[in-house]
């Protein structure tokens, strides 16, 4: 008895130290938690864009100075307005694009106005595009900050989710206009998971806003994905309630389905001028309807299909999602070279070796997190929320494979109304990279929980996992040498077969 008391004692001396005690409230009140935690997000974008921001800097890309050609012609050529671009694709609607920001949009007028004052501050115009990097961070530590009213596990999700390689770069290349829709995902799904649980008027016209918003970048295809994601909630939690016989849950889950659908027909409505121009030429368009010749085909010469072709050609493979945790398996993308090839000289090549034609950057998250997020999915696998953002992961990681895993992609590309518009099946891995923050969220949760309540299994799945990261670290130090040869060979033999 006396060594009972005696080891609980040490127990509780031993959990009596600075992180058991430690409490964010004591040294910030709860009420300065976002102000503080925007001005973290700001701090750092700041310090890691920092060349763009203060040094007169900006990126190139050839979609970059494509976007810039429409300028110059609007303004030089049609007094400020136009229907048509010939610049861009050889020739497509202008009026779609460039009559997003109109005054009756009140909506759009009025975050236009908040972005005005953020990118006024800096001399460089490109800025204006990190303004969305921001509104992500804050969506996401929104979104995570309900799901575990931890303020510091939130504000490590959002940073990962603005950090990742897989969502920065499209401020790199200029696919900024899928920032402008991707910032509002979390917001989305914050606000269907409160309507989830009770039908607020404040949470429909939030999701009005956030509807709209997401659809301002008119990078549809980016829009579609989201959709496609809250459809697939919507099936995973009213089949759950079903198994569950959760009446009232299914009720709740139906009635916010409805007004999930006003709020999109609303929200698209205010932009129906905008879309329907883009719905009326997607059948002249190489993307969105198939050539003369192949309509024309007999059923026996379509199977090789040249538009299944066009679409699928920067299909995932299931190798790369090596590159998830070395980022450099494949090569890293667009990288710049100076050396004696070039008479040192710059030069821009790309480095990527695997089946697509070319990618800007591997689809790497951070090595913590997605180690993170897996700990975080097996052990808070009986959580819904986790089942639903794994299962949501799971699904876009095989549709992302393309013409590589058929079986899921072809399903969607003839039976999914709209899905074989979009090329480029690997950009659906946006959702994976959306996910896996909160995943390892979840995961430095369940981490943090041990400190209060012991779980063995847990605790053994962290023992277990850092002794063998700890010996691949070890291995990889010992074998450089040759690893760095083995890798040097991959690409040597990649090479002599292209």
């Amino acid at each position: 008895m006396a060594k009972t008391i005696k080891n609980i004692k040490q127990r509780k001396t031993g959990q009596d130290n600075f992180f058991s005690r430690f409490s964010l409230d004591e040294i910030l009140p709860q009420k300065y938690h976002l102000p503080a935690v925007i001005l973290v997000i700001v701090i750092l974008l700041l310090a890691f864009l920092n060349p763009l921001y203060f040094g007169g800097k900006t990126f190139e890309s050839g979609d970059i100075l494509s976007s810039k050609s429409m300028g110059p012609y609007v303004i030089n050529h049609t007094g400020g307005f136009t229907l048509w671009n010939p610049l861009i694709f050889c020739g497509m609607p202008a009026y779609a694009i460039g009559t997003g920001y109109i005054w009756f949009n009140v909506i759009c007028v009025i975050y236009e106005f908040i972005r005005g004052l953020f990118s006024n501050l800096f001399a460089v115009q490109y800025a204006t595009w990190t303004f969305f990097l921001i509104v992500l961070g804050i969506n996401s530590f929104l979104l995570m900050k309900y799901l575990t009213k931890n303020t510091l596990v939130s504000l490590f999700t959002a940073l990962s989710t603005i950090f990742s390689t897989g969502i920065i770069v499209f401020l790199y290349i200029g696919h900024v206009t899928k920032l402008t829709s991707l910032c509002m995902f979390p917001l989305v799904f914050l606000l269907l998971f409160r309507m989830k649980e009770k039908i607020r008027l404040i949470d429909f016209l939030l999701l009005i806003i956030a509807f709209q918003l997401m659809l301002q970048g008119f990078h549809v295809q980016i829009i579609f994905y989201i959709s496609f994601a809250i459809a697939i909630y919507f099936i995973y939690f009213i089949l759950r309630a079903v198994i569950k016989k959760q009446k009232d849950l299914i009720k709740k889950l139906i009635y916010s389905g409805l007004i999930c659908i006003a709020a999109g027909v609303i929200a698209s409505a205010i932009q129906m001028d905008n879309f329907t121009q883009i719905y009326e030429y997607t059948q002249y368009s190489t993307r969105g309807g198939k050539s003369i010749v192949e309509k024309n085909a007999s059923a026996e010469n379509s199977s090789s299909s040249e538009y299944y072709d066009y679409h699928t050609g920067w299909s995932f493979s299931p190798g790369e999602v090596l590159t998830f945790i070395i980022p450099s398996y494949y090569g890293f993308g667009s990288s710049t070279y100076n050396g004696p090839l070039t008479n040192n000289q710059p030069y821009e090549v790309n480095t990527y070796f695997g089946q697509m034609t070319f990618v800007d950057v591997a689809m790497y998250m951070g090595v913590i997190i997605f180690i993170l997020a897996l700990f975080g999915a097996i052990t808070s696998w009986r959580e819904p929320i986790v089942q639903f953002l794994a299962i949501l992961s799971f699904i876009a990681l095989l549709t992302s494979f393309g013409s590589t895993f058929p079986v899921l992609f072809d399903f969607l590309f003839y039976h999914l109304p709209y899905f074989d518009k979009f090329r480029v099946p690997s950009m659906i891995l946006v959702l994976v990279q959306l996910c896996t923050p909160i995943l390892a969220g979840f995961g430095l949760m369940k981490i943090i929980s041990l400190r209060e309540k012991r779980e063995t299994g847990t605790i053994k799945i962290v023992k277990n996992s850092a002794i063998v990261f700890s010996v691949l670290f070890v291995l990889s130090l010992v074998l450089k040498s040759s690893i760095a040869d083995w890798f040097t060979g991959r690409i040597s033999d990649f090479t002599a077969i292209h």
